[in-house]
């Protein structure tokens, strides 16, 4: 088991890692690889190394205005729990395009996680004008 094999290390203080991963392997849940999972190790994910640089840069420098400041804030303390509404899956369609089989179970026991939480949302329907205001 991989919880044995990492002992006293699983609980170690870990700084944390950014991925930033191939357009041909973005679909894979690399979050929920077991050693990232027992360790805890803080993990992101984005999209490139120049988004990534320029989060880094507006973070670093003093905001210009409040619009920068508020998206500061949100980079730097992160979403309210409370605050979180997601959308998976909105046409529902288990085909080539939609979601296959193993994506749809990842995201199931997934949901199980953040619905013991606060986090609400749709899986498998599209959010009518109802959903979206609710949300906002």
């Amino acid at each position: 088991r991989v919880e044995e094999e990492f002992g006293a290390h699983a609980v170690s203080r870990r700084l944390p890692v950014v991925l930033v991963i191939a357009k041909e392997v973005q679909h894979l849940p690399w979050e929920s690889i077991p050693t990232l999972r027992v360790t805890r190790q803080p993990l992101s994910r984005v999209p490139s190394l120049a988004f990534l640089n320029r989060q880094v840069h507006l973070l670093s420098q003093p905001p210009a205005d409040k619009v920068q400041e508020r998206r500061c804030r949100i980079l730097r303390d992160g979403v309210s729990a409370e605050s979180v509404f997601y959308v998976i899956n909105p046409d529902g369609k288990d085909s080539k395009r939609g979601f296959r089989s193993v994506q749809k179970q990842f995201w199931k026991k997934q949901l199980q996680t953040f619905q013991q939480g606060s986090w609400r949302g749709l899986l498998d329907e599209a959010p009518t004008s109802a959903h979206v205001k609710a949300a906002l």
